[in-house]
């Protein structure tokens, strides 16, 4: 009998230290949750006198005068403004300038340079297939599809990739 009184204490013990434990967590934790309470009272309470602040200075700004507008009476004729109109001295137009072939080049390389390129299009090819015979097989299915296609096939390995119009244009001046 004596060793079971002694496993019924040492169970006892063992229950009330777990317990003494968890309520030693759940009070770090309730405050914890009051302290982060606090600080999110705090927060509404500033932004609640901020949003105070500016509806006072919203009813400020509403119960001051509007400018009024001119009445046509008021207002300058058309002619009063031409006859007051300063006359400046008439501009002198030049010849565009001709530019070199080089600058031209230049200028049409940094313009493609900024192009948004488009997308790809990857075909795998299977493995009893050719490069040729895929080829074949993709550009009817393509013109089916668009009577005039402007677009570049690529081949990488056992792939093809077609390059729309827009792309090409822009790998060609590289």
């Amino acid at each position: 009998m004596l060793p079971k009184i002694n496993r019924l204490i040492t169970v006892t013990q063992t229950l009330s230290h777990e317990n003494s434990r968890l309520s030693g967590e759940l009070k770090g934790k309730n405050e914890a949750l009051q302290q982060s309470l606090t600080v999110f009272i705090d927060e509404l309470d500033t932004k609640n006198a901020e949003t105070s602040g500016l509806k006072a200075e919203l009813d400020a700004l509403k119960a001051a005068k509007a400018v009024p507008c001119p009445t046509p009476a008021q207002q300058q004729t058309y002619a009063a403004k031409a006859a007051s109109r300063i006359v400046a001295a008439p501009k002198t137009v030049s010849a565009p300038l001709v530019k070199s072939k080089r600058t031209v080049e230049r200028d049409r390389l940094n313009k493609s340079r900024k192009v948004k390129a488009t997308s790809r299009f990857l075909i795998e090819i299977p493995q009893d297939m050719t490069v040729a015979n895929a080829k074949v097989g993709v550009w009817p299915t393509v013109r089916a599809k668009c009577s005039n296609p402007k677009a570049e096939t690529i081949v990488s390995g056992k792939s093809l990739v077609i390059i729309p119009d827009i792309i090409r244009y822009i790998i060609s001046w590289w």
